[in-house]
């Protein structure tokens, strides 16, 4: 059995780099029900992680009437590891996290994604494999912004 993405991007953790990657863009799409995010606060960035080597491009959205929490958080993780016979480089996933309202949130993941063009929203069940998953993924997300923020990069 092989170490799962979660695991190994938690490992990641312990090595943060600021180097740039190529930022592909994030869908045009958003899933059917999440709010309108214009006029919201838009924080964006992107991160790099080593061992093994990931970067995620992300986009956090803060509605002026809840300023204290990010509603919206949109991310996409990509394998930056060599590929080759064995092990080709993992196709890139983005993501979507909407806070509902401090209780209820809810998270998508963009199927079939063209580049931006051609998105299917799949919701991820509540409580389910897929949905954990993401938790420690959000939390190190977060931390790494943090972290560089603080820093001033």
């Amino acid at each position: 059995m092989g170490v799962r993405p979660l695991k190994a991007f938690a490992a990641a953790i312990l090595g943060v780099t600021t180097a740039p990657f190529a930022i592909a863009h994030f869908s045009q799409v958003v899933p059917q029900g999440i709010p309108s995010v214009r006029g919201w606060e838009r924080i964006t960035g992107d991160v790099e992680f080593e061992s093994p080597r990931v970067a995620v491009q992300y986009e956090f959205y803060i509605n002026p009437a809840r300023p204290g929490a990010y509603e919206v958080v949109r991310y996409r993780v990509t394998d930056l590891s060599a590929g080759g016979v064995d092990r080709p480089r993992h196709a890139a996933t983005e993501k979507l996290q909407w806070d509902l309202n401090g209780r209820d949130v809810r998270r998508f993941q963009c199927l079939n994604d063209a580049g931006g063009d051609g998105c299917a929203w799949q919701e991820m069940e509540k409580g389910g494999a897929d949905y954990l998953r993401e938790v420690p993924v959000l939390l190190r997300l977060y931390d790494a912004h943090n972290r560089k923020a603080r820093n001033g990069r």
